[in-house]
């Protein structure tokens, strides 16, 4: 939503599942918050002002942001300008007076010349040498078995089609079991990335989505279908 009105907060109101931890919430944690748009971040303030019945910031909730606003823009219109969207832009921003700190220190992984060159490119400062590097390290030919990053989800279902469908190996399906609110099942659907069936053939290339650290994989890790049991 855009905005939200009086009949929107009386029904939430009416759910024991909202009003119980909205009514009782000190702390609100946001992640990544340059994707929220101001609109939203209005909607917030809202409706914990709503459910703590005080014109106070938020209701007087403490809110926690963190994120990086050199990343990813808010989630919009392409023809809305920066200041109709950026969180920041918002009178709610102002009068909750964050107090703002800057994380200088990278603990992701060691200092290489591959995140000196991601900061030249997050501070718009790229380096001919740097832009020379990343051309030398351009993979043209079919043959290399790299992963491929893609935009939209339908470029990338298609080129795993086309792979899937290039082996000659028998086709396994593997159908998803769900049980419970329907409508909440539908929901959660939306944010799964396996499928509700999952195609697989012996020797596909498959990428794993979830962590399990004692069978030693993460999420991101690849494989290759060797065999299927019963």
């Amino acid at each position: 939503k855009d905005s939200i009105d009086r009949r929107t907060l009386n029904l939430m109101a009416s759910k024991k599942y909202l009003k119980d931890p909205l009514t009782k919430v000190k702390v609100l944690i946001i992640d990544e918050i340059s994707m929220l748009h101001k609109n939203q971040l209005e909607i917030v303030n809202t409706i914990l002002q709503y459910f703590k019945n005080s014109a106070k910031a938020f209701g007087g909730v403490q809110i926690v942001v963190c994120g990086d606003f050199f990343q990813l823009p808010p989630v919009g219109s392409d023809y809305e300008k920066a200041r109709d969207k950026f969180c920041f832009m918002s009178p709610i921003w102002v009068e909750a007076s964050f107090h703002i700190c800057y994380l200088t220190e990278q603990y992701r992984q060691q200092k290489t010349k591959l995140t000196e060159i991601l900061n030249q490119i997050r501070g718009c400062n790229l380096t001919g040498g740097s832009i020379q590097l990343l051309n030398e390290r351009n993979l043209t030919s079919q043959n290399h078995e790299i992963t491929k990053l893609y935009t939209h989800n339908i470029d990338v279902d298609r080129i795993n089609n086309e792979l899937l469908d290039s082996l000659s190996t028998p086709l396994k399906l593997f159908k998803a079991k769900t049980t419970g609110n329907p409508k909440l099942i539908e929901g959660m659907s939306k944010s799964i990335l396996a499928g509700k069936v999952l195609k697989l053939k012996k020797g596909a290339k498959v990428m794993f989505i979830k962590n399990n650290y004692e069978k030693g994989y993460v999420n991101g890790t690849l494989g290759r279908v060797e065999s299927f049991n019963d």
